[in-house]
């Protein structure tokens, strides 16, 4: 069977038979107080959480990105999918995202937009204090990784 990415609005087929789930920062920065972003992420999340147990492959990896109250999003999913492994979710803070382009932008002595798809036909290793930074290992020329890798 092929891959297949959706994009889905529908709540009630959004996560069905899913493999990999991807949710985006979609919560608004016009101005409301802080308390009432975290109550309506919570209800939402939880909401997100319940429907991922139920419709979900249970080996299902959940990658929750963004700029606002990334980590408190990804911990109410973890925590209402209980059928799911809590490992199985990762959180991912748009800023952390940003540094590490720029950390590998400043070591290639290019502009950080430059950084997401350079066109590598063998792997490119630079260390910087102690950590491995690793571009395009898989030579598909969009990827790059942080940390210590053995090949």
């Amino acid at each position: 069977m092929n891959p297949q990415v959706t994009v889905h609005r529908d709540l009630e087929q959004a996560f069905h038979k899913a493999n990999v789930i991807i949710l985006l920062d979609d919560l608004s920065t016009d101005g409301e107080e802080n308390d009432e972003k975290v109550k309506e992420a919570s209800v939402r999340y939880r909401a997100y959480g319940q429907l991922i147990d139920q419709c979900a492959d249970k080996q299902v990896k959940v990658i929750v990105s963004g700029d606002a109250f990334a980590s408190l999003r990804c911990s109410l999913l973890a925590k209402t999918a209980h059928s799911i492994d809590s490992q199985q979710f990762v959180a991912m803070a748009t800023q952390l995202e940003d540094a590490a382009r720029a950390i590998i932008a400043k070591e290639m002595k290019v502009r950080p937009s430059g950084t997401l798809a350079l066109p590598f036909t063998e792997p490119q290793h630079r260390q910087r204090g102690g950590v491995i930074i690793s571009l395009c290992c898989c030579r598909c020329g969009r990827c790059f990784c942080v940390g210590e890798h053995q090949w």
